[in-house]
């Protein structure tokens, strides 16, 4: 067995693990409420009778409500074509993310420092509890986006989670602690609607996080860096999200003994109330998540 098929027939030993760990977990999220539609028909119903028995004209609030989430709608339509990057757009912010990033990879340059591509990624995604291989590749396009129903105060919640782990294996020269240092390069949007009144509860909410974790023998455990936090009550936001992150994790590894360290983004939406509404979207146009390399060392 050469190295590669060695690397291959290890990789897929990790992920039969990592992806009945992830089953579990999404299904334990989604079971308590915090992913995927939660509208129970009854829990609204018995809502809108505490509205009318309070004396509210329930009749013309549920019509303003359907008018609020046209309006919505319409908004995201009108709103979206400008979020749209084209190639050309892509090219020159590609080219300036490497330029300002080139002062940190020669900090980074050393004897000692290790250069890694990615073996490939794995997709997780919350609504299909699935985890799908992709090998030598270095970018994603994903999108996600939730949207909210009913009055939002006992049901009418909807969220998703879409994640993705980029793979970096090597045999460290050494026994000692070593510094991962990954960059994710994010081209995208997104969008966060929310209109709270006195008589429901709308709110809205959109995450992008970078976790890494580390496996020589076990798993090393995560952690997590917030890099972008939306949310709101009464909210009415939509811009362009185009960054560089970077992230350190340090790990104690021993000489020789193949290691393997994961780098994870995720997009995590979620909406309540209708007319709510969430998204992240890096997959139209020219939008793209990317993780070309990571430095260990």
């Amino acid at each position: 067995m050469n190295e590669k098929e060695e690397i291959e027939a290890e990789f897929r030993e990790l992920l039969k693990e990592v992806a009945a760990e992830e089953q579990q977990e999404l299904k334990s999220v989604i079971e308590g409420g915090e992913l995927g539609l939660k509208m129970s028909e009854d829990l609204e119903s018995e809502y809108t009778n505490l509205l009318r028995q309070s004396g509210l004209n329930v009749e013309q609030l549920e019509l303003q409500e359907s008018k609020d989430a046209e309006a919505t709608e319409k908004w995201i339509a009108e709103v979206t074509p400008a979020l749209v990057m084209g190639d050309e757009q892509q090219l020159v912010l590609q080219q300036l993310a490497e330029e300002r990033e080139m002062s940190l990879d020669q900090s980074l340059a050393g004897e000692d420092m290790e250069l890694l591509a990615p073996v490939g990624y794995t997709i997780s995604k919350s609504d299909t509890m699935a985890m799908d291989w992709v090998p030598n590749n270095t970018t994603w396009n994903a999108s996600a986006w939730a949207r909210g129903g009913g009055w939002g105060c006992i049901g009418g919640r909807a969220g998703r989670r879409v994640c993705v782990d980029w793979w970096y294996s090597f045999r460290p020269k050494w026994t000692k602690w070593y510094n991962a240092v990954s960059r994710v390069y994010y081209n995208g949007y997104y969008i966060v609607k929310a209109n709270d009144k006195w008589y429901n509860c709308k709110y809205a909410r959109a995450d992008v996080d970078i976790l890494m974790n580390a496996h020589q023998y076990n798993w090393k455990g995560w952690s997590k860096w917030n890099v972008l936090h939306v949310a709101g009550s009464n909210i009415s936001v939509h811009r362009r999200f185009d960054a560089v992150r970077r992230t350190n994790y340090p790990v104690l590894l021993r000489r020789r003994d193949r290691a393997w360290i994961r780098v994870r983004t995720c997009l995590d939406v979620y909406a309540k109330g209708r007319g709510s509404y969430a998204e992240l979207n890096f997959n139209t146009g020219s939008n793209q998540i990317r993780a070309p390399w990571l430095y260990v060392g």
